[in-house]
């Protein structure tokens, strides 16, 4: 597959939908079955999930998918570190609130399950 034929923005598209229904859902359940604070603690883990996957996003398009113009240091720099304060930020979250550690787990993987979820879309699309 060429990089022309590869069209990132749609599938980054596709795997921020994915990870927003996932949020949504998941955010339900646990409040269903884990109440409020089980519910709060998903959607924290959830919302640093996205982020992470929105720096990520941010950081493949610096790159450039052809890879015909390198970056700035600076903006390589500023997208490390804002990866590093989303980690910083959950983990202050847990040391200072109570929150429910395996729903808060769970949120966190709502990113790659919105990348496995879309790829395994993609291929099932490309199959037929």
């Amino acid at each position: 597959m060429t990089a022309q034929e590869f069209d990132f923005e749609a599938m980054a598209r596709g795997v921020f939908r994915i990870a927003f229904i996932l949020c949504g859902f998941g955010a339900v359940a646990f409040a269903v079955t884990a109440g409020t604070n089980g519910a709060v603690s998903f959607a924290i883990g959830a919302a640093a999930s996205v982020a992470l996957l929105f720096l990520l996003h941010r950081t493949v398009r610096l790159l450039d998918v052809t890879g015909s113009e390198s970056p700035s240091r600076g903006a390589m720099f500023l997208l490390g570190f804002g990866q590093l304060a989303v980690f910083a930020a959950v983990y202050g979250i847990l040391k200072v609130y109570e929150v429910s550690i395996p729903a808060m787990g769970t949120g966190l993987f709502v990113g790659i399950a919105a990348i496995t979820l879309e790829t395994v879309w993609g291929l099932l699309r490309k199959s037929n």
